[in-house]
């Protein structure tokens, strides 16, 4: 079963805002700390997953498989032990309780992994309805878990009060709610893309069936980039906004080709697909990164 990254979510929307009471170069400060922990957890969650595809297409023995799992958890455990354990303002309490239960999730997924691993046998029946329930339940809870880190950002975004933060500042975020809000809908395209995927290849769903849904959502998509485009930012946050554009044009390309692919797969579209991929993993933290030091510079002005 090819699992595809995780495309939005976790990775880009790591710009929390800050409250009434929390500086801007307090906020900077957790938020830097709070993504690159993130970072690290998805890393191990995309590597743990592979393992999981080798046990599925039979590459890698069961043994194997349970001892890498078991360290991926042990990696997890230790770094939501340290990302729950983060300091805070008090006033970020509730967006923090929010960020420690999504890397319980992530953690959680990898658990399952091992779990169905150790008590299913890949040559039993009904098997495929078995891998079929377990995937749809792990994209179900990774996604549904990242829309709720995007949407409690921008509830505390919109009743943020920046009377006391430089026009810069308070540029970026009157530009990111509107950032914010299409990123929620872009991540639950990308949920209906992964589980009509999994669909697909446990045969839930025929080739034809996989294109018609992937048509909506291809559509949706480009519905997101007109409301992208009609987005007036401050001349001060132009270059985070491209950067934007330019990550989302990425992930745009990405359901063209996979639009491709389903007409007729092939390996070469297939490692394009994993080509892109990587292209808009890598766009997308290329983009946080902008984020985080565009908010350390202004805040020290």
């Amino acid at each position: 079963m090819k699992h595809l990254p995780v495309i939005a979510a976790l990775i880009v929307m790591l710009c929390v805002p800050c409250l009434a009471t929390v500086t801007s170069e307090q906020y900077t400060s957790y938020n830097s700390r709070i993504g690159t922990l993130i970072f690290r957890e998805i890393a191990i969650m995309e590597k743990a997953n592979e393992v999981f595809k080798q046990w599925i297409k039979g590459d890698i023995a069961r043994v194997d498989a349970e001892l890498q799992l078991s360290a991926f958890i042990y990696m997890l455990e230790s770094l939501h032990l340290e990302l729950s354990g983060t300091k805070h303002p008090e006033e970020l309490e509730d967006l923090h309780a929010t960020y420690s239960q999504s890397s319980a999730i992530l953690e959680k997924s990898v658990k399952n992994h091992l779990e169905f691993l150790k008590n299913n046998e890949l040559n039993s029946d009904g098997i495929r309805d078995r891998i079929n329930r377990h995937l749809t339940g792990y994209v179900q809870s990774v996604y549904d878990c990242q829309i709720s880190n995007i949407e409690a950002q921008l509830k505390y975004q919109v009743q943020m009060k920046l009377d006391k933060e430089p026009d810069s500042i308070k540029a970026y975020y009157s530009w990111n709610n509107s950032i914010l809000e299409i990123m929620i809908k872009q991540t639950g395209l990308s949920e209906n893309m992964e589980l009509m995927l999994v669909q697909l290849s446990t045969g839930g769903i025929d080739i034809e069936e996989a294109e018609k849904e992937e048509k909506k959502i291809r559509e949706k998509a480009a519905a997101l980039q007109k409301q992208l485009d009609d987005i007036k930012p401050d001349k001060r946050v132009s270059e985070l906004n491209r950067l934007f554009m330019q990550s989302y044009s990425s992930y745009l390309s990405f359901h063209t080709i996979l639009t491709e692919y389903l007409n007729a797969p092939t390996k070469e579209k297939s490692a394009r697909l994993e080509e892109i991929t990587r292209q808009t993993n890598r766009l997308s933290y290329e983009f946080n990164e902008a984020c985080s030091r565009y908010l350390q510079e202004q805040g020290k002005r």
